[in-house]
C-alpha cells in the first residue's frame, strides 16, 4: 500500500515526514485486518453457514470499513496539503497524481467493503434464522 505514494514529503507545521511512515499504522492495521478475514473464510469453506464464523467474518469487515474510512480521512487531509506543495512546485505531477490515485483506490475499497459487509450480514442472518428454524423442529 505505501509503495503508490512513496517519496511524497508534506510539512505539518514545523514536522517533514513522508505519507508512508505516517499511513504505517493505518496499513499494517490493514493487513492485520486482510489476514484475519482471510484466516475466517478458508474457514468458511468447510462450514459456510457457521454462525460464529459469519459474525466474526462480519466483525472483521466493520473494522476494515472503519480503518478505510480512516485511511481515505487521512489521505483527503494530504491530498489538501499536497494541492498546494504541487501548485507551488514544492512535489511533482506525478507524486500528486499517485496521492490522488490512491484516494480513489480508497473510495472504491470502502464500497466494496460496504458491499461485503452487507452480504455478509444478510448470510449471518439467513444461518441464524435456519438455526432457529431447526430448533423449532425439535420442540
Amino acid at each position: 500500500m505505501a509503495a503508490q505514494y512513496k517519496g511524497i514529503t508534506i510539512k505539518f507545521g514545523a514536522d517533514t515526514t513522508t505519507i508512508s511512515k505516517s499511513m504505517k499504522s493505518i496499513d499494517d492495521e490493514a493487513r492485520q485486518l486482510k489476514s484475519n478475514l482471510n484466516t475466517v473464510n478458508k474457514s468458511l469453506k468447510f462450514d459456510s453457514d457457521n454462525p460464529e464464523l459469519l459474525a466474526q467474518k462480519f466483525t472483521i469487515l466493520n473494522e476494515q470499513i472503519v480503518n478505510t474510512k480512516n485511511r481515505l480521512a487521512q489521505l483527503v487531509e494530504y491530498e489538501k496539503r499536497a494541492k498546494v506543495l504541487f501548485e507551488s512546485g514544492d512535489i511533482s505531477k506525478s507524486q500528486y497524481t499517485s496521492l490522488t490515485r490512491e484516494i480513489e483506490k480508497a473510495k472504491t475499497e470502502l464500497k466494496g467493503l460496504n458491499n461485503e459487509a452487507k452480504a455478509s450480514f444478510d448470510n449471518l442472518k439467513t444461518s441464524i434464522l435456519g438455526a432457529k428454524e431447526k430448533l423449532s423442529e425439535f420442540t
